[in-house]
């Protein structure tokens, strides 16, 4: 809480001085008088109700405007919303009228990928305020997926961030991203903006001693500024170099907590092994887990994806075979896996319909694969 006041203020150009109790509070008040106080009513030495006390009786402080910001429930609050309660009649829902929720139950507004099939497999798209991972070895796709996932979602109310580490300069990946239809060279800077964290990761430790804070400080300072719609770290593993696991565990913990109060999603790349999904940091903390993988396999070779974990979605389990092509990345979910329309409840169990117009040209058999041409379903 302290932190989001911190940067509110600061961000309309004010000048915050920070007490770490009431008894410092009243000190530095009483040295000089600050034009605004914001306190909480649970502080140690001395509670919020004794600091206003003495506040207002202090005529150097006694005009200062006054913000409580409280975790602490009042007794008359509760008495309000109990009368509240009570005085709303009970209704009685008819099931067989209600509607149900869709998307595992969460009617947020997801974030598109723009990939229709991909958003299939997703249960409707990225939830806002998610920290989603992509992991899978050199080759699988991650970045072409991420930067084409940046320039569908990006707008310019709402710009996505691409943050880089270590990996290959701006001006070689815009080079590589030209021969894609989805990108858009006018976009850059305007809706999707790339920035390089070398020099913050090599500052080891902030001013506040915290290994990597220079890099959370650095995102969740423009978030705040911008509120960008997506946040892309690529690569997030490279950041294992500067911290042991325990401390990148409580970078990823506070930057999922501080960006998540602006909406922005977050994805994190890495080029993670099937054994590391189950034991790095990144993963347990994380709100979802893509997993790609490139197949070497006689006579043509297949790459995939699956979703390892997905919270408070309804997606689609199994490998769902892509393929990478001058449009972009195009998934082909499992049709096993997608469950039909309402009106085919009474027809063959084994009919599956078609993914999107878009896709039925070329639909995917029960294993996932790409077909060279349609088949019919029967």
């Amino acid at each position: 809480m302290r932190f989001l006041v911190r940067v509110t203020l600061e961000g309309e150009g004010h000048e915050i001085v920070e007490a770490t109790n009431g008894a410092a509070a009243l000190e530095q008040a009483t040295q000089s008088p600050p034009d605004l106080v914001v306190t909480d009513l649970m502080m140690p030495v001395m509670n919020g109700r004794e600091l206003i006390d003495r506040l207002r009786s202090n005529p150097q402080t006694a005009s200062v405007p006054i913000i409580i910001l409280s975790a602490k429930r009042q007794p008359s609050a509760r008495r309000r919303r109990r009368r509240a309660r009570q005085a709303v009649p009970s209704r009685r829902i008819d099931r067989a009228r209600a509607r149900p929720r869709q998307n595992g139950g969460s009617r947020m507004k997801r974030l598109a990928t723009g990939v229709p099939e991909l958003d299939l497999v997703l249960g409707g798209g990225i939830l806002p305020g998610s920290l989603v991972v992509l992991a899978g070895g050199p080759g699988t796709g991650k970045t072409i997926l991420a930067q084409q996932i940046c320039f569908a979602a990006a707008t310019r109310e709402r710009k996505a961030i691409y943050y880089t580490t270590l990996v290959e300069p701006h001006t070689k990946l815009v080079s590589y991203l030209e021969s894609f239809d989805f990108f858009d060279r006018e976009a850059l800077e305007e809706r999707v903006e790339f920035i390089h964290l070398g020099d913050a990761l090599l500052e080891e430790r902030g001013q506040d001693g915290e290994p990597l804070s220079a890099v959370i400080a650095e995102i969740v300072r423009v978030c705040f500024e911008s509120k960008p719609t997506l946040v892309v770290i690529d690569s997030a593993k490279s950041l294992r170099d500067f911290v042991d696991p325990v401390a990148l565990r409580k970078v990823i913990y506070d930057l999922s907590r501080k960006v998540a109060h602006t909406r922005s999603a977050i994805l994190l790349l890495g080029e993670y092994s099937p054994e590391e999904l189950g034991s790095s940091p990144e993963f347990s903390l994380a709100d979802g887990i893509v997993e790609l993988a490139y197949e070497a396999r006689e006579p043509v070779d297949r790459r995939w994806l699956r979703m390892r974990k997905l919270r408070g979605s309804a997606h689609l389990g199994g490998k769902h075979s892509f393929v990478i092509a001058p449009s972009g990345i195009t998934v082909y979910p499992r049709l096993e896996t997608i469950p039909p329309p309402p009106y085919t409840q009474g027809m063959c169990a084994g009919w599956r319909s078609t993914v999107s117009a878009s896709s039925c040209s070329q639909l995917a058999s029960s294993s996932g694969s790409p077909p060279t041409r349609a088949r019919s379903q029967a």
